[in-house]
């Protein structure tokens, strides 16, 4: 069975990680960049650290250091890869393209130590915090520029940094514009806007309590109050100021083995992530909003429905009720033409005979079979629900 295995030593091994990027070893060998670390820690071959690849780029080369030997007995070739015929599915989709782009080594963002030229954002957020400072404001933060809550010490810092990576969003077609009545930075990522922002992190100081708290807390027999203070700790952050429902990294910052620095392409990254749930979170949304007005329109109709059942009914008995009224009077007048069989001719009886034509011809325009029947010979037909009607409009109703 042909497969797609490689053999290696543990010496081209370590040639080939120091050759370029895990990231970008792995694939070809066919395995992920987790499970070739685990390799290298198995045969004890030392990586490049972090950000190694970015400060190579602007010139910058670290120590490398030295393969050493194995004990004796332990194996020093090791085979990568996986057999052809179970390749793993390659990932689709903008994010896993964005993901593919920025693992390249030819586009990886490095900050420079000296800006030439600053990006107009950039140099906005630096014209405001001079006319802040000038009016004697202490704040960090100014809503002028840039949204960048740092301290003054790491100001020129944290400018660098957005400059370098509003520069590289642009190159990318990623428009970065600020909303001043906001005092928010945002990114236009496939015709979806993103919050970002830049801020310094803080550190807790816990004061002392001073005497006369030690001694109320003593006085009282309560324990001192518990004070602190908060300062600035030169540790920066950009962070993506959106909530979704999913739990996706949006915070990427200095930390024992990272610089905000080198994870400008990880960021790039994870805004393309956010575009792309918040587009998947206003397709459910909207999808949401469609069966509502679906189920509104269903209940709406059935109202209907059942407003014109209920005028059926009321008509009916209406007719009912106008049908017995009809048997009444027939009979009445039927008790009437006798009473006027035996009685004596004369003035009264004429009125009497005139008085039940009118109470016939009335009898006639009220019998409702009568009237049904009429409007049936007018329409050409018996009597029933409409074409309209047959199509679902619920407004005509032939019998209402």
């Amino acid at each position: 069975m042909s497969d797609d295995r490689t053999e290696l030593t543990r010496e081209e091994l370590y040639k080939l990680v120091w050759s370029e990027p895990m990231r970008v070893l792995a694939p070809r060998l066919g395995i992920s960049d987790a499970g070739l670390a685990k390799i290298c820690r198995r045969l004890k071959v030392p990586r490049p650290g972090r950000g190694y690849w970015q400060r190579l780029r602007v010139g910058k080369r670290d120590r490398k250091p030295p393969l050493r030997s194995l004990p004796a007995g332990a194996p020093s070739t090791v085979t990568i890869g996986r057999t052809a015929q179970t390749p793993e599915p390659e990932e689709t989709g903008p994010v896993a393209e964005r993901r593919r782009f920025e693992c390249r080594p030819e586009n990886q963002i490095s900050v420079p130590d000296r800006v030439g030229r600053y990006h107009p954002l950039v140099t906005q957020t630096r014209l405001a915090f001079r006319a802040k400072r000038a009016l004697g404001y202490q704040g960090s933060r100014t809503p002028k520029g840039l949204d960048i809550d740092v301290s003054r010490a790491s100001r020129r810092r944290a400018l660098r940094i957005m400059d370098t990576l509003i520069k590289a969003l642009e190159r990318r077609g990623m428009a970065v514009s600020v909303d001043e009545i906001k005092g928010a930075t945002l990114v236009d990522v496939g015709g979806v806007s993103i919050r970002i922002g830049m801020e310094e992190r803080y550190r807790t100081i816990w004061l002392e309590p001073t005497p006369e708290e030690l001694e109320d807390a003593r006085r009282y027999g309560w324990a001192p109050t518990r004070r602190y203070e908060r300062e600035r700790n030169g540790s920066l952050a950009l962070r993506i100021h959106e909530w979704l429902p999913e739990r996706q990294r949006r915070t990427w910052a200095d930390g024992k083995r990272q610089r905000v620095e080198t994870c400008l392409n990880a960021f790039v990254v994870g805004l393309v992530e956010v575009s792309d749930s918040k587009k998947i979170v206003k397709l459910q949304r909207q999808e949401r909003e469609r069966r509502r007005l679906e189920e509104q329109i269903q209940r709406e109709e059935q109202r209907r429905r059942a407003e014109r059942e209920r005028a059926r009914i009321e008509e009916f008995r209406r007719q009912v009720a106008a049908w017995n009224e009809v048997q009444q009077s027939r009979e009445y007048l039927a008790a009437l033409r006798q009473a006027m069989g035996d009685a004596d001719g004369g003035g009264a009886k004429v009125v009497l005979e005139e008085w039940v034509t009118w109470a016939e011809g009335y009898i006639e325009g009220i019998d409702p079979v009568k009237v049904l029947a009429s409007a049936d010979h007018e329409a050409g037909g018996a009597p029933g629900p409409s074409a309209e009607d047959a199509r679902g409009d619920l407004d005509q109703d032939p019998w209402i």
